[in-house]
């Protein structure tokens, strides 16, 4: 993806993080990466579902594929 201009989103999950993921994580920023936490919105509410659709959403707005319903922390 990075080699053809394309954005690169690591969704990382696994707790602690050694330093090998670490050093690989600055790898793939310095490379043009985005490195995105695997974290769900829990202050959205209690339904796993709405959780993994939300983030879900959140990559796809990311790598560029618009999302007009997504909150944002800059629409306060």
């Amino acid at each position: 993806a990075l080699k053809e201009g394309r954005r690169l989103v690591l969704c990382l999950r696994e707790t602690p993080l050694s330093l090998i993921n670490l050093e690989n994580m600055v790898r793939v920023r310095r490379a043009g990466g985005i490195i995105m936490p695997m974290t769900l919105s829990f202050y959205l509410g209690d339904e796993l579902e709405t959780l993994v659709r939300v983030f879900a959403r959140r990559v796809l707005s990311i790598i560029g594929i618009p999302q007009s319903d997504l909150w944002r922390s800059g629409d306060l």
